[in-house]
Parts: C-alpha cells; structure tokens; sequence
C-alpha cells in the first residue's frame, strides 16, 4: 500500500469553505490563548504582589477584550465574508495585518521574557488576562460555526 503525500497536504491546500475558515480561525485563537494563558498562570504561586498582578490581569483583560481584538474579529470576519466561496484558502482565516500583529505580539512577547525586561508581576497578570482575552475572542466564530448553513 503506498502513501499519498498529496492526500495528506490536500486540506491546507486546496479550496475550503467559509464554515472551514471559521473553525480554522477559532482554533487558532483558542490555541494561542492557551498558550499565554498558561505562561501566566505558572506564575500565580510564586507571585508576591497579587495585588499588582490581579491589576494587570483586569486591565489587560479588560483592554483587549474590550478594545483590540473585538475589532481584530470583526474585521476578520467582515474581509473573510466580502471573499467569494469559491476562492478561499487557509490562511485567509486572518487578513494580513492580523497574521502581522500575531508575529509582532509573539515576537515582543518572547524578547520581553527572555531578557527579563518586565516584572514577574507583570507577566503572571498581563499574560492571564491576555490569555483568557484571546480565548474569549473565539466566541464570534463559534456562533458563525453553529448558527445553520445559508
């Protein structure tokens, strides 16, 4: 029996429908929000300020719940339904300018903690409300994913 590579590769590459690009998207909200939720929920037990933290984690939470990434969404959204049916592909589940935010928010985010310019405080707060902001972010595709197909 021999494998086909193509088989394999054929669903990142070949055409996909919007309800595809929806999970795709919200899987990969769902996935980085687990990732930084989890830098920073390490760091509750050996934090000495909770208060200070507690006040990263509202305000962050807060700020890109509120204000970032429920526009982040909605302009995802609105460019992925402006795309004909018959054209999409998967890395169209963002546009540009998101997949640039997500590389510069990664990439500030690792050069930050890996020459420990910012408190403990900050990253155990920030990062939790960070986190759980991007897992929230998610809840626009999950109502698209169940709402009935047109």
């Amino acid at each position: 029996m021999r494998l086909n590579p193509s088989h394999y590769t054929s669903f990142l590459f070949d055409r996909m429908t919007h309800r595809h690009l929806y999970g795709l998207a919200a899987l990969l909200w769902l996935i980085a929000g687990i990732n930084v939720l989890r830098i920073g929920l390490v760091s509750w037990g050996s934090e000495p300020n909770i208060l200070g933290s507690i006040l990263w984690l509202v305000g962050s939470l807060a700020f890109f719940s509120g204000f970032i990434f429920r526009r982040v969404v909605r302009r995802n959204l609105t460019a992925l339904a402006l795309r004909s049916a018959d054209s999409l592909r998967w890395y169209q589940c963002f546009t540009p300018s998101s997949w640039g935010i997500m590389v510069v928010m990664i990439t500030l985010g690792i050069t930050l903690r890996t020459f420990e310019l910012v408190p403990q405080t900050f990253v155990t707060g920030f990062y939790t409300g960070l986190g759980l902001s991007l897992i929230v972010s998610i809840y626009p595709y999950l109502r698209l994913l169940a709402s009935p197909k047109r």
